[in-house]
C-alpha cells in the first residue's frame, strides 16, 4: 500500500543528528560519562542517538540520570530485539525479569537460585519505560494502532500478495510455477512484534525512538496495512530468509500511477557483502570459460556471451546487482495494494539501527534471546566503525573536543 506521501524517494525515519549536532556530541559526553552502564549497553544507547529522528530525545538526553539511562537502555534493548524477530507466528521474548500468566495477564514471580541450592521466587520488575517516558515528556499509556490485535492473520493474504506480482519473485522476477521454486512471503512490519508480552516495551520504544507525530504516522500506517498485502512482499524461499534476517533493503525511488495499474521503482540496498546471499560459487580452471557452477555442474552464458560468474541456489540463472532498481507493480492498487512506502523506509532504517548496535545476525534470527556482547563478532565491530565515523564527523563540524569518547580497542583495557 503506498502512502501518501509527496515524495516517496524521502526518507520520514531521517535521523535528526544533522540538524542538531551539538546536542548529539552533548549527549554522546554524557552518556559516556555515565556511570554503571555496560559497554555494549553504551554502544546500543549511542546507536539510538544517532540514528533516532526524535529531536526531543537529543535534546532532553543529557539531563537524564542514570536510572533513566538505564531504563532507556533497556527499552531500547527489549524492543529492538523484539522488532528484530522477523517470523509471522506469535513469540515470546523473554529476559527482562518477568513473564505473564496467559490467563491473568498478571506478571509472574522470577525463579531464582542462591548459593547453596535455595530456591526463592524474586519479585517482578517493574514495567520497562515507567521513567524514561515521563523524563522524555511522553504521555502514557500510548496510543496503539486500533484492531491490529483482534484481525486475525489470513493465509489468504499471502496469496494476494503472490497474485499481486504475478506468481514471481519481486526481486529476482523468477517464475516461481514454470521453475518449481519454493517461495515465501516477507513481512515488513512483523506480526510477532506485537503480539507477545513484549508489545508493551516495544511500543515505549517506538515511542522514545520516533517521536509523538512519526509514532503515530507507523501506527495509522499499521492500522490500514499490517493485515492485507501492503506488508507483504512474495520472495524466493532462500533470499527470503535472509531479507528476514535484514541482509538487504528495497529503498522506494518513485510511485507512478498508471492507467492499466500502479509501479513503484524501489532500489536493492545491500547490508552484507554480496557474495554472501549466494550458496555456490565455483570456477572452472579454464580461464576462457570462468564460470560459477551449480551443484549440477551446469554453467550459464548470457545472450551476449557473458559468463555469469555467481549463481544461486537451485540452478536459478538470476543474480542481484547492488542498487539496482526494481520495479514493483499491482493491476490493482485497492484490492492489491503496493508494498506501503512507509513500511519498506521503516525496515530499512530499522535494520541500520540494529547493524550499529551490534544486534544483527549474520547466521539466524531463531534464537531470539542472543546478545551480542563481544568484539568477536564482526557485527559489533562493524557498529564500532560505524558509530565512530559518525561521531568524528560531527566533530568535525562543529569543532568540538570529544576526548572522553575514545573508544578502545585493546580488550585489556576495554573489556
Amino acid at each position: 500500500m503506498a502512502d501518501a506521501m509527496t515524495d516517496v524517494s524521502q526518507n520520514p525515519f531521517q535521523p535528526c543528528r544533522e540538524q542538531l549536532q551539538e546536542q548529539y556530541l552533548q549527549c554522546l559526553r554524557h552518556l559516556d560519562d555515565v556511570p554503571h552502564i555496560l559497554f555494549d549497553d553504551k554502544l546500543l544507547i549511542r546507536a539510538v542517538l544517532t540514528y533516532t529522528p526524535n529531536q526531543k530525545l537529543l535534546q532532553r538526553f543529557s539531563s537524564l540520570t542514570i536510572e533513566e539511562v538505564a531504563d532507556l537502555c533497556e527499552v531500547s534493548y527489549w524492543g529492538l530485539k523484539n522488532l528484530r524477530c522477523s517470523d509471522s507466528t506469535d513469540s515470546t521474548v523473554l529476559g527482562h525479569g518477568y513473564r505473564f500468566n496467559p490467563q491473568t495477564k498478571e506478571p509472574l514471580p522470577v525463579e531464582a537460585v542462591l548459593p547453596g541450592g535455595k530456591l526463592i521466587f524474586a519479585p517482578p520488575l517493574p514495567p520497562l519505560g515507567v521513567s524514561t517516558l515521563p523524563a522524555l515528556s511522553i504521555h502514557t499509556p500510548l496510543p496503539q494502532p486500533e484492531g491490529i490485535l483482534d484481525q486475525p492473520r489470513s493465509t489468504s493474504i499471502d496469496a494476494l500478495a503472490l497474485e499481486r506480482q504475478q506468481g514471481r519473485c519481486a526481486v529476482l522476477n523468477l517464475d516461481f510455477f514454470q521453475r518449481d521454486r519454493p517461495w515465501d512471503t516477507a513481512h515488513l512490519f512483523p506480526y510477532s512484534a506485537l503480539s507477545n508480552e513484549d508489545s508493551e516495551t516495544t511500543w515505549a520504544f517506538l515511542a522514545v525512538f520516533l517521536g509523538e507525530r512519526l509514532y503515530e504516522h507507523l501506527s495509522t500506517t499499521l492500522s490500514s496495512c499490517l493485515h492485507t498485502c501492503g506488508n507483504e512482499i512474495t520472495l524466493e524461499e532462500f533470499f527470503c530468509r535472509k531479507f528476514d534476517m535484514g541482509w538487504f533493503s528495497l529503498q522506494p525511488l518513485s510511485l507512478v500511477p498508471g492507467t492499466d495499474g500502479h509501479f513503484l521503482d524501489v532500489k536493492l540496498h545491500m547490508e552484507v557483502p554480496l557474495h554472501l546471499l549466494y550458496e555456490y560459487s565455483w570456477q572452472i580452471d579454464d580461464p576462457k570459460y570462468q564460470c560459477a557452477l551449480t551443484t549440477s555442474g551446469k554453467c550459464y552464458i548470457t545472450e551476449e556471451g557473458q559468463v555469469e560468474r555467481r549463481c544461486l541456489r537451485n540452478d536459478a540463472i538470476r543474480y542481484l546487482i547492488p542498487d539496482e532498481v526494481i520495479r514493483l507493480s499491482t493491476p490493482d492498487p485497492e484490492q492489491l495494494p503496493l508494498p506501503s512506502t512507509m513500511l519498506l523506509w521503516w525496515r530499512l532504517s530499522i535494520w541500520r539501527l540494529l547493524g550499529a548496535a551490534g544486534l544483527r545476525e549474520t547466521t539466524s534470527l531463531s534464537d531470539i534471546d542472543s546478545k551480542i556482547s563481544t568484539t568477536k563478532s564482526p557485527c559489533l565491530r562493524l557498529a564500532l566503525t560505524e558509530v565512530e565515523m559518525l561521531i568524528r564527523k560531527a566533530t568535525k563540524v562543529t569543532g568540538m573536543t570529544m576526548t572522553t569518547l575514545t573508544i578502545h580497542r585493546d580488550p585489556a583495557s576495554a573489556w
